[in-house]
């Protein structure tokens, strides 16, 4: 396959292919897992990108070059972006939001060397995400740890983050069947049990939010799946697969607990004028981060900056004390987050780290099968990121900000590599491979 890097002996690419393989089940079970699966995959790109310096040199640009290009442009934007802001604020600097924006920008050498390397990663890639939808089931049965009551996560994670990514890993499993070839039962079975093991290790951590972006998952499944098939009956089907995600939770004690809580303190923030509710906590935080966002729109409070009003606006009667305490951990929304803190600027960088990449993936929803299904499974990434977003600030934590630059990196070096096959087949220019000494250790 001419897209992959065809390299006998060669030490950097086998790593790169085990650390696709496994960073996943590291991320869910080992602390650090995510992060140094990341750096270690972005140190050996750069080792590789310094020898070859000339890559792109005399080359013409294919179609794959303008997406890498447009994916690592949005991955590098956000840490620019709020370095240039907090410049401009004249300091000190936000350490915790940089350095969680700064995991983006490692994709950027990942992705341009594994693009190179193609689809030899497929085979690595294509039981990752059922290892990792295992291991997070192996560490709910295990190693649990209850962080409130009802409410479990793993040692290192917390309720909401470890179910939305043992749910994700879940689905990603169950939609990598059959990627590359048919799969042997073995495979086929471990699949499958991945997307059981993910499904069932999100359950006890109650969190909802990721299970709501499920039915929004469903939407896009629903445009983007059963090529071939006419739309209604691609309709019909996401339909009756997202109504009996509604019945289960809505006769699943698990689940309908959680919800009819959730549908309780609603009723009680705004009927009966109780704030301090779950919903009515993050009601108060929304209102008064728009507000911040009205005071400063373009360059927001900078890095800190809402932490650091949050007792005014507990003094002023927009929050609560229940709800100021909340604040100053976690906004509860990415989006508000970076508007508050970076204003419009802050904020269109993030719709970038979402946009972008959604785009380029759709993209290649008309590729071959093996590309096809690779868009597939980074854009469901992206969605599945960008709905959480909604309720909980999902890049608070470096290692979220840097499962979600390594694996839309690896899905975006095979997804974009095949569209250099596609440019050969209609007389494009053909991408020369890097060659031995390059990606040799």
């Amino acid at each position: 396959m001419r897209a992959a890097v065809e390299l006998e002996g060669s030490g950097i690419r086998r790593v790169l292919q085990i650390i696709v393989l496994l960073c996943p089940a590291l991320t869910v079970a080992v602390k650090g897992g995510a992060n140094g699966s990341l750096m270690i995959a972005a140190a050996l790109s750069l080792s590789v990108l310094l020898r070859q310096r000339r890559m792109s040199e005399g080359r013409a640009a294919d179609r794959s070059s303008h997406l890498v290009r447009a994916y690592a442009l949005a991955m590098a934007a956000p840490v620019l972006v709020l370095l240039a802001v907090q410049t401009l604020h004249g300091g000190p600097w936000a350490v915790g939001a940089i350095s969680s924006s700064a995991r983006f920008l490692l994709a950027v050498p990942v992705v341009l060397v594994m693009w190179r390397i193609g689809r030899a990663l497929v085979p690595w890639a294509d039981a990752s995400f059922a290892l990792g939808a295992l291991a997070a089931g192996a560490v709910m049965l295990f190693a649990p740890r209850e962080w409130s009551p009802g409410r479990w996560g793993s040692q290192f994670l917390d309720p909401i983050n470890f179910g939305g990514l043992a749910l994700l890993l879940g689905v990603l499993s169950l939609l990598s069947l059959d990627w590359y070839r048919r799969d042997p039962v073995p495979i086929r079975v471990l699949k499958i049990a991945g997307f059981v093991s993910g499904l069932g290790a999100s359950v006890p951590t109650g969190a909802r939010g990721p299970w709501l972006a499920l039915v929004v998952l469903i939407v896009v499944l629903a445009f983007t799946t059963l090529r071939g098939r006419s739309m209604a009956m691609r309709i019909a089907l996401w339909t009756s697969l997202a109504a009996a995600l509604l019945i289960t939770f809505a006769t699943v004690d698990a689940f309908r607990g959680r919800f009819d809580l959730m549908a309780a303190d609603l009723g009680s923030f705004v009927w009966g004028g109780e704030r301090d509710t779950s919903p009515g906590v993050r009601l108060q935080i929304w209102r008064a981060a728009l507000m911040a966002f009205a005071e400063r729109p373009l360059l927001g409070l900078g890095g800190g900056g809402f932490e650091n009003a949050v007792d005014g606006y507990l003094s002023l009667g927009v929050l609560s004390p229940l709800a100021a305490e909340a604040a100053r951990a976690e906004m509860h929304n990415s989006y508000l987050a970076y508007a508050a803190d970076f204003g419009t600027l802050g904020l269109l960088a993030l719709a970038a780290l979402f946009a972008v990449p959604a785009a380029a993936f759709a993209r290649r929803l008309g590729a071959d099968p093996v590309g096809r299904r690779a868009a597939l499974m980074g854009l469901v990434i992206v969605t599945m990121y960008a709905s959480c977003a909604i309720s909980v600030d999902v890049f608070k934590l470096k290692m979220m900000a840097a499962f979600y630059a390594a694996a839309t990196a690896f899905m975006a070096a095979i997804a974009f590599a095949g569209a250099d096959e596609d440019a050969q087949s209609t007389g494009g220019n053909r991408r020369e491979p890097l060659t031995g000494n390059e990606l040799r250790c």
